[in-house]
């Protein structure tokens, strides 16, 4: 019963992911203790590396986009049917792209990652088209259009994985530098877009669903109901939100070019303004809170 619901999948995966990882920093613990012991392989530490990075994230992220950005979708069953298929799709791939990247087999990386490449366009189209016609009929939510953000800058992370992979044969696995070094660039950019970008965007977009609920509410239940994308932000609230978020994508623009570039001052100056903006994020719900608190406070003392 539990299985048959598609989010919880995620979300299990989301949790084995992420014990992974902390199986990972205590072997790496190990290794860094007992050096010339070998009894941690280095395929562990590697895995963990790679299953602990951003992949338990990402899971966790659809698995929320499946549960509330569809919920009132007309095409639901369809959409439960795609989002079930995609999951059996990113897990395997992921877990199969760990094996054939261990075992340096090129045409294997290759393979899995334009299947997870197009499964990403897909993804990023069919939420486009939501988002356009949710837009058009209800209201501009910005926590949707930080998800879409977050989900063009998976296709950028995507993107420039396959590029990674391209100028990684011939070099082993946790080889430094992992790739050529005049393409140091392209690895920088893609743990970026992951982590700085896909990363960072979702949660944010999460986080302005699930806080004003929280708020609204003092629980989740809201977030069960049909009412989970309703206009629980006040209009100046979600105004600054979109603002932040253009910062956002302009200073992220800024961090990949400047990787391309190999301009520090670039890097650093969109570096520190992308940072400001993530901070803003507490200012905007802090207004925010102290706006419902002072609501309610005028409505007790009625």
């Amino acid at each position: 019963k539990i299985w048959k619901e598609v989010s919880v999948r995620y979300y299990i995966f989301d949790v084995l992911f992420l014990l992974n990882a902390n199986l990972g920093l205590f072997t790496l613990g190990l290794k860094e203790a007992f050096p010339e012991s070998g009894l941690i392989p280095f395929f562990v530490t590697q895995s963990a590396y790679f299953l602990g990075s951003s992949f338990p994230l990402s899971i966790s992220v659809m698995g929320f986009l499946y549960t509330y950005a569809w919920r009132d979708s007309s095409k639901r069953a369809l959409i439960k049917t795609l989002f079930s298929l995609w999951f059996y799709i990113f897990v395997g791939g992921v877990l199969i792209f760990l094996i054939v990247i261990l075992i340096g087999h090129y045409f294997g990386m290759m393979l899995v990652s334009h299947i997870l490449l197009f499964g990403v366009m897909a993804l990023l189209g069919g939420f486009a088209l939501y988002l356009y016609n949710f837009f058009k009929t209800s209201f501009h939510h910005p926590a949707l259009a930080f998800l879409l953000s977050g989900l063009a800058l998976l296709f950028a992370t995507s993107a420039f994985g396959i590029m990674n992979i391209y100028y990684i044969k011939g070099i082993p696995f946790g080889f430094h530098p992992p790739i050529r070094i005049d393409k140091m660039w392209i690895y920088h950019s893609h743990t970026h877009a992951a982590l700085l970008g896909w990363i960072t965007f979702s949660f944010i977009g999460m986080i302005y669903i699930v806080i004003p609920s929280i708020l609204r509410t003092a629980s989740l239940e809201k977030l069960r109901s049909e009412q989970a994308l309703s206009a629980l932000l006040d209009s100046r609230t979600m105004k600054r939100a979109f603002r932040q978020l253009t910062l956002m994508l302009l200073s992220s623009t800024g961090v990949m070019l400047g990787f391309f570039l190999d301009n520090d001052m670039l890097l650093g100056s969109a570096g520190v303004v992308f940072g400001c903006s993530v901070a803003y994020l507490l200012k905007n719900l802090n207004t925010e809170l102290y706006r419902e608190t002072l609501t309610t406070l005028e409505t007790h003392a009625k």
